[in-house]
């Protein structure tokens, strides 16, 4: 019967003891370990690479905007600016005041026997539009004194029917030596001055003053007693 004899038995134990030792087996752990940690730390260069990158981006496109945006703000201003002052013309213009009616209410009221012979007229830059009207002029008749009353009190019935707070005020009015003719008769004269006043628009009334906090709470306390 044949039989073998190994006698490489101690070479094949001493092989298996390297291949199993605890020490190789360690570096060999360590190793796999610093690889997967190279590989991280390569990944997570990757990555801070490619954020870097982007946000280098943004500093460039951030870069060229600002001048673009600092532009986009002084226009703004600009318009803005021209916007204020044609809204400020648009509203000077529907606020502008027309003489006109105002004139053809008084050709309407002057009656025969009273000449002007000056008239002057300033608008208030104020919320109510305040109009003054200053008027020289000769009255004549049997009594001239009441023809300019007369006239006065007209002025102010035919203003009335389109403006506010409508007076009228003889600021003089003094006899004159002058006559004049008028139809068949000679008629006495006076001289006036005359200032009328009025608004375009109705004076905005002031808000109530509020009634004091005190007065409040003893109302209160005699309505729950």
């Amino acid at each position: 019967m044949p039989f073998n004899i190994n006698l490489y038995h101690e070479v094949l134990r001493t092989r298996r003891e390297e291949q199993y030792d605890p020490l190789r087996l360690s570096m060999i752990g360590l190793g796999v370990i610093m690889a997967c940690l190279a590989g991280y730390y390569l990944l997570a260069l990757a990555g801070k690479s490619s954020v870097v990158s982007a946000y280098e981006a943004k500093q460039r496109a951030f870069k060229e905007l600002t001048p673009k945006v600092a532009a986009a703000v002084k226009e703004e201003e600009e318009m803005k600016k021209t916007l204020g002052v044609s809204d400020k013309m648009t509203q000077r213009m529907e606020d502008r005041f027309y003489w006109g009616p105002v004139f053809e209410q008084l050709i309407l009221a002057v009656p025969p026997t009273v000449q002007i012979t000056r008239c002057a007229g300033n608008v208030a830059p104020d919320a109510a539009r305040k109009v003054q009207l200053v008027m020289e002029g000769i009255t004549a008749g049997e009594e001239p004194f009441k023809v300019a009353d007369n006239f006065r009190l007209t002025l102010i019935e035919m203003l009335g029917t389109k403006y506010k707070e409508v007076a009228a005020k003889l600021d003089s009015l003094e006899t004159s030596a002058d006559k004049v003719t008028y139809g068949d008769a000679r008629l006495s004269t006076a001289r006036f001055t005359m200032t009328v006043t009025f608004t375009l628009k109705t004076p905005v009334a002031p808000p109530p003053p509020p009634q004091p906090k005190a007065k409040g709470i003893a109302k209160q306390k005699e309505d729950v007693l």
